[in-house]
């Protein structure tokens, strides 16, 4: 039997090489290129003012007011798969700064992997309060299972396309 290593959040190793969709069951992989016709607005499912905890966020500044609304909605360039949210306002508790949140296709390396990643903190300090990836999928709505991050309580998140 084939030793499975679990890599890079949920990306698998067998026998020492990346698990693809050619080479496993795992159903529809993320595309190494960015699919055309994605939407301009993507958003975390069932978000609230306290859906992240980030108390575990020493590094990050205490703040009480002014919450993201759980959005990724700003894509300045559509042929890249990324879009930005949430700058200058309150996240689980905790004041994001000047870092933006991300959503984005990750394509340097096979397989391919959608991330999402959750800020508190300045630049060149922002500090991950969540971090997650899914390796499926043409499009970033779905679930995304989480990697790292000061906020250990949320082991997965749901993005969903934005209302019209």
């Amino acid at each position: 039997m084939s030793p499975l290593i679990v890599y890079k959040g949920g990306l698998l190793k067998v026998n020492g090489a990346l698990a693809t969709s050619q080479n496993c069951c795992c159903g529809d992989a993320a595309p190494c290129t960015c699919p055309e016709g994605l939407g301009n607005c993507y958003q975390i499912a069932n978000y609230t003012d306290d859906f992240f905890n980030a108390s575990g966020c020493s590094a990050c500044t205490d703040c009480s007011s002014g919450y993201w609304d759980g959005k990724f909605d700003f894509r300045q360039f559509p042929t890249l798969c990324s879009w930005w949210g949430g700058r200058f306002c309150c996240i689980g508790g905790k004041y994001d700064g000047d870092a933006w949140q991300h959503l984005e296709l990750v394509s340097v390396e096979e397989p391919c992997y959608w991330e999402v990643k959750i800020y508190c903190g300045s630049q060149p300090a922002e500090v991950l309060i969540w971090h997650g990836t899914k390796t499926t999928e043409q499009t970033p709505v779905g679930t995304y299972t989480r990697i790292g991050g000061c906020d250990a309580g949320l082991g997965s998140l749901e993005i969903e396309e934005c209302p019209a």
